[in-house]
């Protein structure tokens, strides 16, 4: 019985499959030999002492002593122990050593034991912080108003005022504003400073008044409320000014020195809040003459001095409802005490 055959089989026959077999057999060992076999892989001690030794060794290049081949002669032996070839002779090409790991290949190449990168220390989660800091609010005009967003205010920030009272401080504001327009009217030179409030003390719109109508100065300057400037000014072209003329006549009176305006404090009895407290009250210590200051204080009996200020003592009941000097007590001895406190008797002078 014949051997089913297909494909070449069918065409060549039993001869032909004997030739083709015979030519593989005898080709067989050429292609073996072109085929490079990988050798084993070197150790990593060696192959790092070899390369150290073939970096040491001297070059050729660079040695004067260094035997060059004439032209035409054979290159000797290069460092892998090939046979030297002769002149004219092409070199055979070189193929990759499968032993040695090509440099710039990450899959080959090996790492040094120094270069190995060592994982970075997880933080602890017990020193992070656990909530986050909160984002400082904005300042100046960026600023964010609370209030405008329904939030409730402080009870230090609600206004201790009831509507009666709010009425009558705007009453009290119209009044300034009036006080004010006389003043400029009379030509007197001020300043209205912002409003001064501390506890139960406080000056609506205090007045800093450096000349009053007459030319007369008032130095330090001022914080008055507005009528007590308007008592002041009365009280100096009315009674100072024909009084200097009298008592001295050879020198002109050219200014008041005060002592105290507005100061929050009791009174010296400590009964009741003192009208420096209110800015309704002025110290005067002393008369400004165009030769020298003429200080308040006891005079002689029978002066010139004491008749001055005899005068302008009883010339500030009128225009000041409280008026305090000296001979009133030892508190009042060095100076004349003038305010506008409310007395429903009149003024009281001493």
């Amino acid at each position: 019985m014949r051997p089913l055959a297909f494909g070449p089989a069918r065409t060549l026959g039993r001869s032909g499959l004997v030739t083709v077999a015979f030519i593989l057999c005898a080709f067989a060992p050429a292609f073996a030999e072109d085929v490079p076999i990988p050798e084993p892989k070197p150790d990593a001690a060696k192959l790092e002492a070899a390369q150290t030794s073939e970096t040491a060794a001297p070059t050729d290049e660079g040695s004067d002593d260094a035997v060059k081949p004439e032209s035409g002669e054979a290159s000797p032996s290069g460092p892998d122990g090939d046979r030297p070839r002769a002149a004219g002779e092409q070199a055979e090409p070189a193929t990759a050593d499968a032993s040695r790991p090509s440099e710039g290949d990450p899959l080959n190449s090996e790492p040094a034991e120094g270069d190995v990168p060592l994982p970075s220390a997880r933080p602890d989660p017990s020193a992070a912080p656990i909530d986050p800091p909160a984002p400082s609010e904005p300042t100046g005009s960026k600023a964010r108003d609370t209030r405008a967003l329904g939030a409730v205010p402080n009870r230090s920030e609600k206004p201790d005022i009831t509507p009666s009272a709010a009425v009558r401080a705007a009453r009290a504001v119209a009044a300034s504003l009036a006080c004010e327009d006389i003043l400029r009217e009379r030509g007197i030179e001020f300043d209205v400073r912002p409003s001064i409030s501390e506890d139960r003390c406080g000056v609506l719109r205090p007045v800093a008044v450096t000349k009053l109508s007459s030319g007369i100065t008032v130095e330090p300057a001022t914080a008055l409320w507005c009528p007590t400037v308007l008592a002041l000014d009365d009280w100096t072209r009315q009674t100072l000014l024909p009084a200097a003329k009298t008592f001295e006549p050879d020198h002109a009176l050219t200014g008041l020195r005060q002592v105290s305006t507005y100061v929050c404090r009791d009174r010296g009895s400590g009964q009741k809040i003192s009208e420096h407290a209110r800015g309704s009250a002025i110290d005067i210590g002393a008369f400004i003459f165009d030769d020298g200051e003429r200080s308040v204080s006891p005079r002689q009996k029978g002066s010139e001095g004491e008749a001055f200020q005899k005068a302008a003592h009883e010339g500030a009941c009128g225009p000041f409802s409280t008026v305090l000097g000296p001979g009133a007590d030892a508190d009042h001895a060095n100076h004349f005490h003038l305010d506008l406190a409310a007395r429903s008797n009149g003024p009281f002078c001493q």
